[in-house]
């Protein structure tokens, strides 16, 4: 599959999900396996109170870098996702304050001494 192509995802997060997860495995074809350490990062908690979510972007750091995918449209139990940004680290504050919360919709977290 390209990466740059959207596709469908089924997500849950958790820390142990057992036997059901295990039937899925058991029961699914799977094309590649990335067993590789995940930080989403989700808006709540970015966001002052009232939070501000966006829900129509998934924001992850992995292999440090950091990946952005827009939601395209839900189909059932699953959401097709579109990549739309892949950054490598380090990013400079510039770009986080002045591009990336207000892209996001997420007001910037404010710096504390």
């Amino acid at each position: 599959m390209n990466p740059a192509e959207p596709r469908f995802e089924f997500r849950v997060f958790g820390q142990n999900f057992g036997r059901p997860l295990e039937a899925i495995m058991r029961s699914s074809p799977q094309e590649e396996q990335d067993e590789g350490t995940q930080t989403y990062l989700f808006s709540p908690f970015f966001a002052p109170a009232p939070a501000v979510t966006n829900p129509l972007y998934s924001v992850k750091i992995r292999n440090g870098k950091l990946d952005v995918k827009m939601l395209g449209r839900n189909y059932q139990a699953l959401e097709q996702w579109y990549p739309y940004l892949r950054l490598a680290f380090p990013l400079t504050s510039a770009f986080l304050h002045e591009f990336f919360f207000a892209w996001l919709e997420i007001a910037p977290p404010t710096a504390t001494a």
